[in-house]
């Protein structure tokens, strides 16, 4: 987690471990004196998710708690 980030920067981003789309986002919430990380990065590509402090570990197997990152499900092709 970036943690948040102060007026004037700019939102963070992360890279996925899985696909290396480098455009994950993640939610964050004003308090007053700049933004705080309220939510996980999320990666749009392969639907990977950052793994959060409160999450239950044996959730994630070993590959996912050694990157920090739960891996996501292929999204179907509508389109095929």
């Amino acid at each position: 987690m970036s943690g948040g980030y102060c007026y004037g920067e700019e939102e963070p981003k992360e890279e996925c471990p899985y696909c290396h789309n480098d455009d994950c986002r993640a939610d964050f919430v004003d308090v007053g004196v700049g933004n705080v990380q309220c939510g996980p990065f999320t990666c749009e590509a392969c639907g990977a998710v950052e793994i959060g402090s409160y999450d239950d570990p044996s959730r994630a197997n070993n590959e996912e708690r050694a990157i920090g990152w739960y891996k996501g499900q292929p999204r179907p092709n509508w389109f095929e």
